[in-house]
């Protein structure tokens, strides 16, 4: 059972997702103790986590499981940020370890656990390329990916990431010429690798011409794909939909009744799309 729903009295809802759909449900959530709240999740058919520093920082505040780390930490002169991110790894790591055997049968496809770079290094291509390698390097799972925004800055350095051989989450993509850039630092990465698909596009919404991209009725005004995550020939689906920022793309009407798309600024502070306009 899994929220109260049943599928079949063979499993949960969650194992036939993945049974007859090929989809990979992703929990969007961690805190402590990692070792009561995974496997039961894992058990019910989830395939994968999810986080970032929204997520941790509720889990901090909300609970006193970080409190003695933090305050050792604090205590043997670490400052903030560094004893922030020993409990990230810590919590990553104990988090990978469950998942470890979904990873390992079906050879890497699933079984993952995403974080985020720091969100403040969204515009810095060196400072998000070196922050990807020392989180991979310090977490030490081979089923972890890297979470990066679809910044222009932190697009070009996918490319980099990528190419070290480590697994790239793409998120905060708004826009179609987003993520074609993506997809270009994407192929690029695995040319200059020499690697398997490393990588997966998350793609949190998406508001555009309908003409433009289904070829439907001009009625429908919003085109939204939540958690939409590509990994090869797999379609990976997140459960727990991430908060939107408040300011978002959406379609603006003209006078003609053509329907544009608006830049906007999101939650790191950065404006996302430059070339969405719509003619």
């Amino acid at each position: 059972m899994f929220g109260g729903k049943i599928s079949n009295g063979n499993g949960t809802i969650l194992h036939d997702l993945y049974g007859k759909h090929s989809q990979s449900p992703y929990y969007d959530n961690l805190s402590r103790p990692i070792s009561d709240l995974l496997p039961p999740f894992i058990a019910a058919g989830i395939r994968g986590v999810t986080s970032n520093p929204t997520i941790f920082e509720r889990a901090i505040t909300l609970s006193n499981t970080y409190n003695e780390q933090l305050r050792n930490l604090v205590g043997s002169g670490k400052d903030l940020e560094s004893a922030y991110w020993e409990g990230v790894v810590k919590d990553i790591k104990d988090a990978c370890k469950p998942l470890e055997p979904i990873y390992n049968e079906n050879n890497g496809l699933h079984g993952y656990v995403s974080f985020e770079v720091f969100p403040k290094l969204a515009n810095n291509t060196k400072g998000t390329t070196e922050a990807a390698k020392w989180l991979h390097n310090r977490i030490g799972f081979p089923n972890v990916y890297i979470k990066i925004p679809a910044t222009k800055e932190s697009i070009s350095s996918v490319k980099e990431v990528i190419s070290h051989g480590i697994s790239v989450n793409v998120t905060l993509i708004f826009c179609l010429s987003q993520y074609e850039a993506v997809i270009d630092a994407y192929l690029d990465g695995l040319e200059a690798s020499e690697m398997a698909d490393l990588s997966r596009f998350q793609v949190l919404l998406l508001s555009t011409s309908v003409e433009w991209t289904l070829q439907l009725t001009r009625n429908l005004s919003n085109l939204v794909l939540l958690s939409f995550l590509i990994l090869g020939k797999s379609c990976t689906s997140s459960f727990g939909v991430p908060a939107l920022p408040e300011k978002v793309l959406r379609p603006a009407m003209g006078e003609a009744g053509e329907e544009r798309c608006q830049e906007a600024e999101v939650d790191v502070g950065i404006n996302q799309c430059e070339k969405c306009s719509i003619p």
